[in-house]
């Protein structure tokens, strides 16, 4: 790895540190604010953002090799898609910003009980976790093979740049 490229990957890592800093909220904003953009979030960025997110290193990395062994059937994915977006958008979204829920979770515990809402939370926190270690490791596996730094050690300043920027700017710097 020569000079321009630590540079290429030193600036994205610092314009998403920046990013999250420029993005933060003030003192006395409140949670609101933090988690859903004070609301005032337009459609496309929050659609772009969303889309981003459904494709991981995971994706980028392992579809190639999947249709090559399987076959293209990952396309059934998008007519999913095309078919739940307007259900979700027409139905979901209007009923969550009436009764004003931050998560799915909120729902579940209003409609059935609280457990339900804790054992459910407790399931995506531990899918998450294990999903995002595998999100992390993909790119620091291909990251080490080019250039010999410690996946352990990319693996860690990933995270760092991430949780960082997260917690500064609140969901404005994610998307």
């Amino acid at each position: 790895m020569d000079l321009y490229d630590v540079l290429v990957f030193g600036t994205m890592l610092a314009t998403s540190v920046v990013l999250g800093i420029a993005k933060g909220g003030k003192k006395g904003e409140g949670a609101s604010k933090f988690i859903h953009g004070g609301g005032k979030m337009s459609t496309i960025p929050v659609s772009l953002s969303m889309i981003a997110s459904f494709l991981s290193s995971i994706t980028i990395l392992g579809q190639p090799a999947e249709v090559y062994m399987y076959g293209p059937q990952l396309w059934l994915f998008g007519v999913a898609f095309v078919m739940v977006i307007p259900i979700v958008g027409n139905f979901m979204v209007p009923m969550f910003r009436e009764k004003k829920y931050t998560s799915a979770y909120q729902y579940f515990g209003e409609r059935f009980s609280r457990k339900v809402q804790f054992i459910t939370s407790v399931l995506f926190t531990f899918n998450t976790v294990i999903y995002l270690s595998l999100v992390l490791y993909a790119p620091a596996m291909a990251v080490n093979q080019a250039t010999g730094v410690n996946t352990i050690l990319l693996v860690t300043i990933m995270y760092a740049v991430c949780i960082g920027y997260t917690s500064l700017g609140g969901i404005k710097a994610v998307v």
